[in-house]
C-alpha cells in the first residue's frame, strides 16, 4: 500500500500495485485510502491478503513487487540468523511454514539464497509438524519430562492430516 501511494503521488515508480490495492480495497481512487485506512479500517488479513498478489506482480516483471519480495526475504533471512546467532546454532535445522515462505516460490527462493548465504550449514526440517502441533508436542515433553516418541509424532501426524484446516 506504501508502495502504490508513493507511486500515486510521484514520491516513488511507477508499479500495477496501485491498480490492485485500488481493487482489492475497493477504491474508485487511491485517494480514498488514508479515509479507508484510517476512518474505515482495513483488517490486518486484507492487507496479508495481498501478499499472493504482489507475488504475481513481481513474477509478472513489476520492479516495485520485486524490491518487496527481495526486502521481505532479507528481512526475514536476518530474524533467523538473529535467532541462530542468539542461541548460538551453527547448522540450524530450519522448518518451513508460513504462506509466503511454503506457497511462494520465489519468495521461498530469495529467502533461502539470502539465509544460504549468512548460514550456508543451515538444514531444512522435512519430518518435522504444523506449528500447533508443534506447541502440543512442547506442553506434552514440558508435562512428562521426556522427549515424545515416534508413536506419538505418528499420531500428531495422522490427526493434523484428519483435519483440513491443520494443514501446513
Amino acid at each position: 500500500m506504501v508502495a502504490a501511494t508513493r507511486a500515486a503521488d510521484g514520491r516513488g515508480p511507477v508499479t500495477s500495485l496501485t491498480t490492485l490495492v485500488c481493487e482489492k480495497l475497493g477504491l474508485q481512487d487511491l485517494k480514498q485510502i488514508y479515509r479507508k485506512l484510517h476512518h474505515d479500517g482495513v483488517p490486518r488479513s486484507d492487507v496479508a491478503a495481498l501478499a499472493p498478489f504482489v507475488i504475481c506482480q513481481a513474477e509478472a516483471g513489476d520492479a516495485v513487487s520485486r524490491s518487496l519480495v527481495n526486502t521481505g526475504a532479507q528481512g526475514l533471512a536476518e530474524m533467523v540468523v538473529n535467532v541462530a546467532r542468539q542461541l548460538q546454532l551453527k547448522s540450524p535445522e530450519l522448518a518451513l511454514t508460513g504462506g509466503l515462505v511454503t506457497n511462494a516460490a520465489l519468495f521461498r527462493t530469495e529467502f533461502l539464497k539470502r539465509l544460504g548465504n549468512e548460514i550456508p550449514d543451515f538444514k531444512l526440517a522435512d519430518n518435522g509438524v504444523i506449528p500447533v502441533l508443534g506447541a502440543v508436542l512442547l506442553a506434552f515433553e514440558a508435562m512428562t519430562k521426556s522427549t515424545a516418541g515416534d508413536l506419538f509424532l505418528e499420531k500428531l501426524r495422522q490427526t493434523a492430516n484428519s483435519f483440513p484446516g491443520l494443514q501446513k
